[in-house]
């Protein structure tokens, strides 16, 4: 639940921020959704991060200590990747 909800407060503040032309999204990956609207962001962002959630919770009846760390180690990969792009983009916030 945990990630989820942190991929669904990133999406809605990437919205926010794209649209408003205050950011841009710096995965190339899911930028050019943008280029369809908001809309089709959210659509793609949410197809690269519910499918593989699923899946690692379906695996959990077979091996629930695999699921408990991939799961943390995740939800970790994430905060750094998202806290150190957006450093990494933004270094005058550290200033």
């Amino acid at each position: 639940m945990a990630i989820a909800a942190i991929c669904l407060i990133d999406t809605a503040i990437t919205v926010v921020l794209v649209t408003s032309g205050v950011a841009v999204e710096a995965n190339p990956l899911l930028n050019w959704s943008f280029r369809y609207g908001a809309a089709m962001f959210v659509a793609a962002k949410t197809f690269w991060f519910l499918p593989p959630l699923l899946v690692i919770e379906a695996m959990r009846a077979r091996n629930d200590r695999f699921v408990k760390f991939a799961l943390r180690f995740g939800l970790v990969g994430y905060l750094l990747v998202y806290f150190g792009g957006t450093l990494a983009l933004h270094p005058h916030l550290v200033s």
